[in-house]
């Protein structure tokens, strides 16, 4: 009775075979176990069966329910051996009026069903047995189960069987997941045969058929299975010929399937990568309907794909009226904007959102429009003593956060347009008066502080309050509350012990560490290394602690050269090695990730990740020859699961490999199921990042993407920025003006590029793509109209705020790419890094400025310092690791970029 107890299950059919074994004398009998055991110290004997067994299905379908336990158990034992050929004649027993008949052929129907083998386990067994059993969560969470365990075809049998599509749906990703786990094994195995079981497992579905069809691509049997699919007649040749179409990526051949489908949602899905969007637009308006705001959206976009735009407006004039709270306020902004009425979304925003419109303006370079949404008279100057004495009064009688952030917004502004002596006059008052009343929010305000670029003052106020009562210590935990409070006040203890309590000098050495301040005099070297020597030099001092802590504050202020020698130096470590590994890969270590990725593929031949990383790592070390092979081994292991291409393709994209990454992003937008989390990543991935695109000319398709990115971004649920969303605009206008330009409708092109540029003054978009593109157009005299003009904008705030660094950069970007008033573009740049020497793109800018001037070698010299600095100097704010690695990654390129592309003619 011990071998049955083993068994999760409790069932009625446990219970009495447990009965039966137990009225047996004490023979123990496992549910399903053939042979009878006994406890005979000596070799098991296998009993005969009382009556001899049926040969065939049928007669041992009667022997189910036989008088006789051990004729029974046989019985069983042979069906379950014959596996599939006694399904017809279990079914026929499974609903008869014995029950002990009837319930060894559903137990026997479920477990050959399940892929369930006789000799497997007890634990798989039950499982399957809780499955039949459970409702649809239950179901997932037994499937993940098995998967844990390896029993893929187990997983891929069950949820084959499954006849709810609710459930169905939810146990898609992970079919896909164990399939493709399971289709790699026998690929490294070689095993062909066993990959044709798994795709017949994972039945006719529409993933399950294109990942067949991409297996047979990946292999070179793609015309042979195209040539049979020609004589299948009837909906199953059409849905596998439209499988085969779509992982090939021929759009055309897989337009005219889904045509005869009659698959409205699909067919609008290939029109977009055709270019027209329109149907997409149409065929992906949510079924259950939008609610009024949504729907205006909605509409007034159609119109305006539809060239209506007097409907798009008329239509857009309804939507302020619906800003009504904060949500509302929003949402219409958002919808103005991203429909391209930028004039209404800003009157809407002025009139309800000022804060937010203060951002947006200081975004775009309208300083003193940015000003007046705080309530600054334009006759007023800095640091306008009577705004913060009436603001200042507001915020102690509101106590209101959104008040309150109005006077850092302001201290903010000034410090990054260079006014830093007017910072404290603006601030000091609120804090001072907070601080007198003992209020906390003292402490909440000081953390914004460092996070509205006023790192400085907030050090000098905490100094100013002292740390009679933990003030400071309470203080530099809020300051640093982005990072772990163990490693924040390992640091802090250890620069007060080491500064005899000089609460002065130990905030200065936090905020070096931090990066809170900018290292002018070369300081954190140095600091960082006598702190690491106190480990050897001061028994008290915990090692890991030290070493955690120093390597936190590397991270956040952005000093990755010191991660990596901190990495090197403790490559034994397990935790620390993994990190090694990783900052190799981010810091295009190409010859490092070369030895540890070969090492893992020849580990695991199946690991596809460290397959691309390798091929990556090869090709960028010009080592071509041994990449032979390699792209099509990582195409064929992603067995077409759109994730996968979709994250392969962002590694070739964060390389440099334009070409590939989108070609990859199109590829797993055509197969992905339309409007699922996968096409809404590749949509918005070749939307985010068009430059091969924008390269090869592929305008009415980069118009038709960017368009429905537009749309998804209107209907997320993420944060509001109105910023965000008038770029977005702005790639749908100009990518469509380009090509109506290429199409030869000049008259209609530059007025639709003109619209594209007014959405976004001031922005340094305009510089990324659009006057590069129309400089090689070649529009006439309008683009010095155009670049003048926009020109003018950002010159117009240097002008008012002469040490504004970003202002500076921003014009020096605009000109440098435009190939347009270089001499201009020194002055702004020269000035730029007057202020910020160690900025990585204010670097990189004056790069571009010699580059744009014809030489090379400049340029080159300038983007090898950017290239540098970028990884070593903090610049006086918290920096995540993610940014810290794009804008490295992003200067490597443009390094790669000034070595290697033709200079301008």
């Amino acid at each position: 009775a011990n071998i049955i107890a083993k068994s999760s299950v409790d069932t009625n059919v446990t219970v009495m075979r447990m009965n039966q074994a137990i009225a047996l004398g004490g023979l123990a009998v496992a549910t399903l176990i053939p042979v009878a055991l006994t406890a005979d110290p000596d070799p098991p004997v296998e009993k005969a069966p009382a009556v001899a067994l049926a040969e065939d299905a049928a007669g041992l379908v009667k022997q189910l329910s036989h008088d006789d336990f051990i004729t029974r158990e046989a019985a069983t034992r042979k069906l379950w051996e014959m596996g599939a050929e006694a399904l017809p004649a279990l079914r026929g027993i499974a609903d008869g009026k014995d029950p002990e008949g009837a319930d060894r052929a559903s137990e026997l129907l479920l477990y050959i069903g399940a892929g369930v083998l006789p000799d497997s386990s007890e634990e798989i067994k039950a499982l399957v047995i809780q499955f039949s059993q459970s409702d649809g969560d239950k179901k997932l969470s037994i499937l993940r189960k098995l998967t844990d365990l390896g029993q893929w075809r187990q997983v891929l049998h069950l949820a084959r069987m499954e006849k709810d599509e609710e459930t169905r749906r939810k146990m898609a990703d992970l079919v896909r997941v164990t399939a493709g786990q399971a289709v790699r094994k026998a690929i490294v195995a070689g095993d062909h045969k066993l990959a044709v079981e798994v795709f017949e497992l994972i039945g006719d579905s529409d993933q399950a058929l294109i990942m067949r069809a991409w297996y047979y691509k990946q292999r070179g049997q793609l015309a042979d299975q195209l040539e049979a699919a020609a004589e299948m007649d009837g909906e199953k040749g059409t849905r596998w010929r439209l499988a085969l179409h779509r992982a090939d990526g021929n759009v055309t051949a897989a337009l005219k399937e889904a045509r005869v489908m009659g698959d409205t949602q699909l067919i609008a899905a290939l029109q977009l990568l055709q270019g027209d969007p329109l149907p997409w637009l149409v065929a992906d308006t949510p079924k259950a309907g939008l609610d009024p705001i949504a729907s205006l959206a909605h509409r007034i976009q159609l119109a305006h794909m539809r060239g209506d735009t007097k409907s798009a407006r008329t239509l857009a004039r309804g939507l302020p009226p619906l800003a009504r709270s904060n949500t509302t306020n929003h949402r219409v902004i958002a919808a103005l904007a991203g429909n391209g009425f930028r004039d209404l979304a800003v009157e809407v925003m002025s009139k309800h959102e000022p804060l937010s419109a203060f951002i947006y303006f200081d975004n775009m370079e309208a300083p003193g429009q940015a000003l007046r949404m705080l309530g600054i008279p334009n006759d007023a100057s800095a640091p306008y003593p009577d705004w913060v004495k009436k603001t200042t009064a507001q915020a102690l009688e509101d106590e209101e956060y959104s008040t309150y952030s109005k006077i850092l917004m302001l201290g903010g502004f000034l410090a990054r347009h260079g006014e830093h002596e007017h910072v404290l006059p603006v601030v000091k008052p609120l804090m001072d008066a907070l601080e007198k009343d003992g209020s906390d929010v003292w402490f909440d305000l000081i953390y914004s502080m460092a996070i509205y670029d006023l790192g400085r003052e907030a050090l000098h106020l905490v100094e100013q309050r002292g740390n009679e009562d933990g003030e400071t210590d309470k203080a530099v935990k809020k300051i640093f509350r982005n990072m772990q409070d163990t490693s924040v006040v390992h640091i802090w203890e250890a620069l007060k012990k080491r500064n005899n309590l000089d609460i002065k000098k130990s905030l200065h050495q936090i905020a070096i560490l931090s990066g809170l301040l900018q290292d002018t005099d070369n300081e954190v070297d140095e600091l960082q290394e006598s702190l690491l020597a106190e480990i050897k030099g001061d028994k008290d001092v915990d090692e890991k602690a030290r070493y955690t802590a120093i390597f936190a504050f590397a991270e956040t202020r952005g000093d990755v050269n010191a991660c990596a020698a901190m990495l090197k130096a403790r490559k034994g470590d397990g935790v620390w090695l993994k990190a090694k590994h990783y900052y190799e890969k981010e810091l295009f270590k190409w010859a490092e990730m070369e030895d540890y990725y070969a090492a893992k593929v020849k580990e695991d031949p199946s690991d596809y990740r460290s397959a691309v990383y390798l091929y990556i790592a090869l090709r960028k070390q010009g080592k071509e020859q041994e990449t032979k092979g390699m792209l099509e081994r990582v195409l064929l292991l992603s067995m077409g699961d759109p994730g996968v291409l979709g994250s392969v393709a962002s590694e070739f994209y964060k390389a440099g490999f334009f070409k590939e990454g989108t070609e990859l992003w199109q590829q797993a937008l055509l197969i992905a199921q339309p409007g699922d989390r996968y096409f809404d990543s590749a949509l918005s991935s070749l939307a985010e990042h068009p430059q091969h695109l924008y390269d090869s000319a592929q305008w009415n398709k980069s118009a038709a993407i960017a368009e429905a990115s537009v749309q998804l971004k209107l209907r997320g649920s993420g944060g509001f920025n109105i910023n965000g969303l008038l770029r977005a605009r702005f790639k749908a206008e100009f990518a469509r003006g380009m090509a109506q330009l290429q199409n030869g409708k000049r008259k209609q092109a530059l007025v639709t590029l003109d619209a594209a540029r007014k959405l976004v003054p001031g922005d340094g978009t305009l510089a990324d793509h659009f006057f590069p593109s129309l400089r090689k157009a070649n529009i006439g005299k309008t683009y010095d109209e155009w670049f003048n003009d926009s020109y003018q904008h950002v010159a117009k705030a240097s002008l008012l705020y002469p040490r504004s660094h970003n202002t500076h950069n921003t014009a020096a970007w605009l000109c440098s790419r435009a190939v347009s008033k270089l001499d201009a573009a020194l002055k702004h740049s020269t000035a730029a890094l007057k202020e910020r020497p160690h900025q990585g793109a204010y670097l990189d800018t004056m790069a571009e400025v010699w580059f744009a001037k014809g030489d090379r070698a400049k340029a080159t010299e300038w983007s090898q310092k950017a290239v540098n600095d970028a990884r070593r100097y903090p610049q006086g704010v918290f920096r995540m690791r993610k940014y810290v690695f794009e804008n490295f990654q992003q200067l490597q390129l443009q390094l790669d970029r000034f070595m290697t592309a033709p200079l301008h003619k």
